[in-house]
């Protein structure tokens, strides 16, 4: 039960077989927009999203320019005395233009994009379907309840005729 339902299990979980304890099932109603983000399909779409905008966002810097910039110096003192220090600089700059890839990248980023809409697409498409779920789980719970009231007024109707027919028989008006 706890596996079909997706709670921990517990000990303490005693299940009843009696029905008159049931408690309407409007009681236990949660809004489906505000408990969608709790489900666990949901948030694994909303992450396959999140990894390709990640995706695309880590293979762009690679097709841009880049530019390096730095500066070193050193002094170096002779341990004699009579000898003065030297020293040294240097500046140095380096930039990488990636030209020999230009169609390719081009091409690779637009399908990371295609596939982040992709993605956002299926997002949309799993929260249509798991609202639509959702839906359906309440309406069958609301049939079951109306179900079952149908069932206990049936009860009451058949232990009432029951009655009658009992107490025909013994006064002996039917056979």
């Amino acid at each position: 039960l706890c596996q079909t339902i997706g709670a921990e299990y517990s000990p303490e979980i005693i299940l009843s077989s009696s029905l008159a304890d049931l408690s309407e099932p409007g009681n236990y109603f949660a809004a489906h927009n505000t408990v969608l983000a709790n489900r666990a399909e949901y948030q694994l779409f909303e992450k396959a999203a999140e990894a390709s905008k990640l995706q695309t966002k880590l293979k762009r810097p690679g097709y841009m320019p880049s530019l390096g910039v730095g500066v070193t110096a050193y002094y170096m003192d002779q341990f004699e005395s009579s000898l003065s220090g030297a020293g040294n600089g240097m500046a140095y700059a380096s930039l990488n233009v990636p030209i020999s890839d230009w169609w390719g990248a081009k091409h690779k980023l637009n399908e990371l994009k295609l596939r982040e809409s992709i993605a956002k697409n299926s997002l949309e498409d799993s929260k249509g379907l798991l609202l639509l779920q959702m839906e359906k789980a309440w309406t069958d719970v609301m049939e079951l309840n109306e179900k079952i009231h149908l069932i206990q007024a049936t009860l009451v109707q058949t232990e009432e005729n029951l009655a009658v027919s009992q107490k025909s028989y013994n006064n002996g008006m039917i056979q």
